[in-house]
């Protein structure tokens, strides 16, 4: 929300060919966003594809299957993840961490198994737990 006017802001997030889009549950934002997408669609030439298109809500939203109907794509209230990290509105819950540190665990049990040195299995560990959380705290906050 933008405090100052009292109105909400459409924002969005671009990564490869993906795009996410932020907005209010507001009708208004969202034929917004439609229009945005019909005048990319124009203006380029591409199609977007709106049937692999899916509508995620954080939150108690009122009538989200009308604002999927609005922008023509399927609606899904299911806990989404997207380039692993999960979508939600509780992004401080120690939960979120939980797949991280399966991840940590199964690497560092998989070299346990081998037949490696101390010395190994000591700089396997240190890379292992020295490069996977820096994408987890860079877009999420450690409870």
């Amino acid at each position: 929300m933008d405090e100052h006017r009292g109105v909400g802001e459409v924002t969005h997030l671009l990564f490869a060919d993906d795009t996410l889009t932020f907005c209010d549950a507001s009708a208004d934002q969202v034929v917004n966003i439609l229009v945005v997408l019909v005048c990319f669609q124009s203006i380029t030439g591409l199609k977007i594809n709106l049937d692999k298109s899916t509508m995620f809500t954080v939150g108690d939203i009122p009538e989200p299957d009308y604002f999927a109907t609005i922008l023509g794509c399927k609606w899904s209230n299911d806990p989404s993840k997207y380039l692993g990290l999960p979508l939600g509105d509780r992004p401080n819950a120690a939960a979120i961490w939980n797949p991280a540190v399966d991840k940590y665990q199964r690497r560092l049990q998989g070299w346990m198994n081998r037949h490696l040195s101390l010395g190994a299995r000591l700089t396997l560990d240190c890379s292992t737990l020295n490069s996977l959380p820096f994408y987890h705290f860079s877009l999420l906050k450690a409870p």
